[in-house]
């Protein structure tokens, strides 16, 4: 490898690596902001408290609902890496930067209120298979 192509490889990865620290320092943020909603939901929820009083499959079910609703939260955030990586080296980049920790907000209260949804939705499906 020549060192123009060296350089170029070495800046390319210094900047990929700048990028995933940036977006997974605010994920830790993102997923701590979506126990909340989370937590509010299920601990007023009588069903998880006879699911989790009951140790049957009330409990595992809910458990595989939080696990298939974590699973998903990380996966919409992971779409923010799409235009990070399309961006880079364009001139849209600067414009990019400015606005990426409007969309961290923004994504933020948008995964809370999806959370909420969400979590009430597991509430009602065990509701009903409960009987």
């Amino acid at each position: 490898m020549d060192d123009h192509a060296s350089s170029i490889y070495g800046s390319l990865r210094t900047y990929r690596n700048q990028r995933l620290l940036y977006w997974e320092r605010r994920r830790l943020i993102f997923l701590g902001l979506l126990c909340i909603p989370t937590a509010l939901v299920l601990l007023s929820s009588e069903i998880i408290g006879a699911a989790v009083a009951d140790k049957g499959g009330g409990l595992l079910i809910a458990l595989i609902y939080l696990l298939v609703g974590f699973v998903g939260a990380n996966a919409c955030y992971s779409v923010v890496y799409i235009p990070e990586f399309l961006l880079m080296g364009t001139q849209w980049i600067k414009l990019w930067e400015r606005a990426r920790v409007w969309i961290f907000l923004v994504g933020c209260m948008v995964g809370i209120v999806f959370a909420f949804g969400y979590c009430k939705e597991v509430i009602w499906l065990l509701a009903r298979s409960s009987g």
